[in-house]
């Protein structure tokens, strides 16, 4: 695999990686081990104004396989390995970016970030089409070193990030449960999604270390239901999200606490063969410090036929004008807040050639 990059005529180089991936499988009755060690060749070549940056390495991975099928219905995973990785041309763009009126990005340090990581999974998963049900249980952990850390300076007039080279190391647990049930005789499906995430990684704010705890979790619930020979289908959902990261820093200790409840429904009705009416609407209660509620409604009706379709769309029938989301980057949250468009009412005509 081959990268080439440019920034006008004072920053160009390129990276090569050539990889040898062998491997052993073993095979036994349900169960199946098989073992990749891939060999990988890194080169790289950056040009500046001042130097030329070269680097060349070899280095192995691994990549680990072990599966069993208990019954037909019943399989089990576990993956585990370690990559290694280089960093390309951004890491010597030494240059300030402003990426918003208020955060100003230098992504480079002038030499060449490196990063290991190790990761492991296993997987649950349980299917009965019979029975209508279907499970998916997925355990992982993660950890990764970095050679480079994040640094941020906060003023009155802008944020600033900058990387400076150092250790910098962060461990990654996670849960995810997926699980739906078919009723076939009353067309129905239900469908529960679950996951719960703790990060801890290492941060730095005005050239100090400390760590940061960050613990996700997100819960949804989904039900599909059609009626009259399918012409007719309903999809109700609604869910939870909780979000709390903690750190201590020069003797503070911060937290910051968020809930979100979602509530979303949409329709479909065939009016004929060719004709169909739908209509969505969706609920946001998003909560940090005050309780905020979001909505919105669409409706719209389209024709099909061949390949000629025709849609006429109601967009936004509230008239709301904001919506609000929350947004999480290392030990900050952000709370943005997009201004919408009015009811609006369109016409599309499509064609398929």
């Amino acid at each position: 695999m081959r990268d080439s990059a440019s920034l006008s005529s004072s920053l160009s180089g390129f990276t090569t990686r050539i990889i040898a991936s062998p491997y052993v499988t073993f095979s036994h009755s349900s169960f199946l081990a098989k073992l990749n060690i891939p060999v990988v060749w890194y080169l790289s070549r950056f040009k500046n104004d001042d130097a030329t940056h070269r680097f060349h390495a070899p280095h192995l991975e691994l990549d680990l396989i072990l599966s069993y099928r208990w019954t037909p219905a019943l399989y089990t995973e576990v993956n585990a390995g370690l990559r290694r990785e280089y960093g390309d041309i951004y890491d010597f763009m030494q240059t300030p970016f402003r990426t918003s009126y208020f955060e100003t990005v230098i992504y480079g340090t002038g030499w060449l970030d490196s990063r290991k990581s190790w990761y492991s999974n296993a997987m649950l998963w349980y299917r009965n089409p019979i029975m209508g049900k279907s499970s998916l249980l997925t355990l992982s952990y993660n950890r990764s070193e970095n050679s480079m850390q994040r640094n941020e300076s906060v003023s009155d007039s802008e944020s600033r990030f900058t990387m400076t080279k150092g250790k910098n190391s962060q461990h990654q647990f996670s849960v995810m449960l997926v699980t739906t049930k078919n009723f076939y005789d009353k067309h129905l499906e239900l469908k529960l999604n679950a996951s719960y995430t703790f990060i801890n990684q290492e941060c730095r704010r005005a050239k100090l270390p400390f760590e940061v705890d960050i613990h996700q979790q997100n819960y949804k619930l989904t039900a599909n239901k059609t009626m009259f020979s399918k012409r007719l289908s309903i999809q109700l959902a609604c869910g939870y999200g909780q979000s709390l990261s903690s750190y201590d820093f020069l003797g503070s200790a911060t937290h910051n606490h968020t809930h979100t409840w979602t509530a979303n429904g949409k329709i479909s009705l065939m009016l004929a063969k060719k004709w169909e009416l739908y209509t969505s609407y969706m609920n946001q209660w998003l909560n940090q410090e005050d309780w905020h509620w979001d909505k919105y409604w669409d409706t719209g009706m389209r024709w099909i036929s061949g390949d000629y379709e025709v849609e006429i769309t109601a967009t936004n029938l509230l008239n709301i004008r904001h919506w609000i989301t929350q947004h999480y980057s290392s030990i900050d949250s952000y709370r943005y807040d997009y201004r919408l468009r009015p009811l609006e009412i369109t016409c599309n005509y499509k064609y398929k050639f």
